[in-house]
């Protein structure tokens, strides 16, 4: 099989919770692919229910949302609606 032309110097670690904008980012990756940099995105996903404390989890009820449950992510007035 052919490889790469050019093989990656650096490896860009991306830590995420899946909510992020794309057409924001997909810029940042092409430049970081021109400087041979390989970016490694990690989604870190928490499912966990947490009755007690609703302000750290943002789903309704007290239970975390999976990045598997999203659907539509937006961003109006500079505020993340997640649908």
């Amino acid at each position: 099989g052919s490889g790469p032309t050019r093989p990656f110097c650096q490896v860009m670690l991306i830590i995420s919770d899946g909510r992020f904008n794309k057409a924001k980012v997909r810029p940042w990756v092409h430049t970081a692919l021109a400087r041979q940099q390989l970016p490694l995105l990690v989604i870190v996903d928490s499912a966990l229910e947490a009755k007690d404390d609703k302000s750290q989890t943002g789903g309704k009820n007290g239970k975390s949302r999976s990045v598997f449950e999203l659907k539509n992510v937006s961003y109006e007035g500079g505020k993340c609606n997640v649908v």
